[in-house]
């Protein structure tokens, strides 16, 4: 799961190596059409980083984004998550904005050529929905 979605992120691509990583993949008509990865874990800090990647939206229900956020939240116990996003992808903004994810922080050029937008969501912070506050 962890290959599948580094072939899909361009700055990562295939053979990336992960640190302190477990994914989470979603499936759709036998197919896999999202994965999560939740690595950099710091159970000291109660904080890790998540990288998301799909095929097409229709994976991002409630449910399934409920289940998704259970495995840090839950399983692993941190207070905190965090996403990097390139500046130009639009789409995976909006989503962590909806999500509740605020933005925290630009790392100049942190995506090759563009600027990385660093989004954090605390625990105590998720929408009411996800019923982990």
């Amino acid at each position: 799961m962890l290959e599948w979605i580094a072939r899909r992120i361009p700055a990562m691509g295939p053979g990336y190596k992960w640190q302190m990583a477990a994914a989470i993949g979603l499936g759709h008509n036998g197919k896999i059409i999202a994965g999560m990865a939740v690595h950099d874990w710091l159970p000291h800090y109660k904080s890790c980083q998540l990288t998301f990647a799909s095929e097409t939206p229709i994976w991002a229900t409630r449910p399934s984004i409920r289940a998704m956020l259970a495995y840090p939240f839950e399983q692993l116990g941190v207070q905190r998550i965090m996403t990097i996003i390139a500046e130009s992808n639009t789409r995976a903004i909006r989503v962590n904005e909806h999500l509740g994810f605020q933005l925290e922080g630009r790392c100049r050029l942190g995506c090759g050529t563009e600027d990385a937008l660093i989004f954090g969501l605390l625990k105590s912070e998720t929408p009411a929905w996800m019923g982990f506050t």
